[in-house]
């Protein structure tokens, strides 16, 4: 049964017992009285088997009860799952970085006196390695090798988050301390940069280390036959 209709039939059960046992002395239990002048006219109604006026057994208007008081209590207990979390990785959508991966390092989900509203902090990729080929020489290889890494704090609204995550512990390189000063910013950089060229050089987190492939219009035009 739907929870209108649910809803519904106990709003009936409600009012009929409202009618049923709301008199000021008129009716007692299993006692009704009929006629407005008689002197004691009664009529006593035994009820069948617990049924009630609707026809429903009463541990059926129970369990319904239970199953509406139940519901409440859930969507009153719901909470929005945190999937924003360290190590998972984004693609940036405003700013400078716009279309740059990064990787979250600490998320700031109530915000911070500063910034009053949800955010995190960010290492990304500013410029993502060269591919590298198997006749490359070892010096060439190196060069290809290169990440240009950057650090920024970043607003939830401005990220779109993805399935994938990066295994690259980066807490004690990174934190929201080092974009007060720029000597720890740049350390900061340094850092970063090397754990993320060992990392690709591993060959795990190929995506991560690709550029974002962006589809022209007119390609998309094409394909949809306008």
């Amino acid at each position: 049964m739907g929870r209108s209709r649910v809803r519904m039939f106990l709003k009936r059960i409600r009012v009929g017992r409202e009618r049923g046992g709301g008199g000021e002395g008129g009716e007692e239990e299993g006692v009704v009285v009929k006629g407005g002048g008689g002197e004691g006219e009664e009529e006593s109604e035994k009820e069948e088997m617990g049924a009630n006026r609707f026809g429903c057994h009463t541990s059926e208007l129970e369990s319904f009860e239970r199953f509406e008081r139940e519901r409440k209590q859930s969507s009153a207990a719901v909470t929005m799952v945190k999937f924003l979390k360290p190590n998972k990785a984004v693609i940036l959508l405003q700013g400078r970085y716009a279309g740059r991966k990064g990787v979250i390092v600490k998320a700031f989900d109530d915000g911070t006196r500063d910034r009053a509203y949800g955010h995190c902090l960010v290492a990304g990729i500013k410029k993502y390695p060269s591919k590298v080929i198997r006749k490359d020489s070892a010096k060439k290889t190196a060069k290809k090798s290169r990440v240009k890494p950057f650090v920024k704090l970043v607003n939830y609204q401005h990220l779109m988050p993805t399935r994938y995550t990066l295994d690259v512990d980066l807490k004690e390189v990174v934190t929201p301390d080092v974009l007060t000063s720029k000597d720890k910013k740049v350390t900061a950089l340094k850092e970063t940069k090397k754990r993320f060229e060992e990392r690709f050089k591993t060959g795990k987190n190929r995506w991560f280390f690709t550029k974002l492939r962006i589809e022209p219009v007119w390609k998309t035009i094409i394909v949809m036959g306008c």
